[in-house]
């Protein structure tokens, strides 16, 4: 084992199975250190801040003890994102009662779209060649309708709706 990589005063134990070395238990300071990973902080600051090797912080990443907080903390971010479903329903719902707010339905886009509520297609039909954005075509086709249900009713002008005469 490198010393130059391994912390000093940090006890890793050789597993027999796979020979790697790995800690039994994660301290404050490996959970510090994967937390700012999950958070997306870099490999070096999170060495840096942390006091250890950015080889370190691959290793205490691909341990199992490593990976398994790190699926906790995306875990409850998921369950986060879950819970906003609603909120984002009634940006939607806001939006088209109320006109145009393209900067809430970019935002509620982004949030249906990493909860997997819309676009089941979205990863696999850009591998599949299709290149286009499904969600950017779909969000253009429903503001296309409402301006048609609005121009039945009067006129549009630059986006606001003004009662025939």
């Amino acid at each position: 084992m490198d010393s130059e990589i391994i912390p000093a005063g940090e006890v890793l134990e050789q597993d027999a199975e796979s020979g790697r070395y790995q800690v039994k238990e994660l301290k404050v300071k490996h959970k510090q250190a994967l937390s700012l990973l999950a958070q997306g902080v870099s490999r070096g600051d999170v060495a840096t801040i942390c006091d250890y090797t950015p080889e370190y912080i691959s290793m205490l990443c691909n341990m199992p003890i490593g990976k398994a907080y790190l699926s906790e903390l995306t875990q409850t971010a998921a369950i986060q994102l879950e819970g906003m479903f609603v909120k984002s329903v009634q940006v939607i719902s806001d939006a088209m009662d109320n006109g145009s707010v393209q900067d809430q339905l970019k935002a509620a886009r982004l949030q249906m779209e990493a909860t997997k509520r819309i676009g089941a297609a979205g990863a696999s039909a850009i591998q599949a060649g299709d290149g286009g954005d499904r969600l950017e075509r779909l969000a253009h086709r429903l503001i296309g309708l409402l301006d048609k249900q609005q121009t039945a009713s009067g006129r549009t002008i630059d986006g606001d709706f003004q009662q025939a005469d």
